[in-house]
């Protein structure tokens, strides 16, 4: 899953890509934030800050009913070409 997150906090991600698990739990996650810096983090891994979230990731039109989110759905490959930065 890919969301853009429109908002103006410094310190947040712009973009979320989550690869999820069939129960929607977070498995990897890669974070961009403005100015090109990123942080990752899986089962075992964390860099750059964050973590993966401990509760079940929401359906993609549960996400975007917030319109501060744009949510969709990627494939796999394009989560492991973000992953492999």
């Amino acid at each position: 899953m890919k969301v853009k997150w429109i908002h103006t906090f410094s310190h947040q991600p712009i973009l979320i890509y989550s690869e999820l698990t069939s129960k929607r739990y977070e498995a990897r996650r890669v974070e961009y934030f403005v100015g090109g810096s990123y942080a990752l983090a899986s089962r075992n891994f964390e860099q750059g800050g964050t973590r993966l979230s401990s509760s079940r990731i929401p359906e993609i039109a549960e996400i975007n009913r917030d319109s501060q989110f744009q949510a969709k759905e990627i494939t796999e490959a394009e989560f492991n070409s973000i992953w492999d930065i």
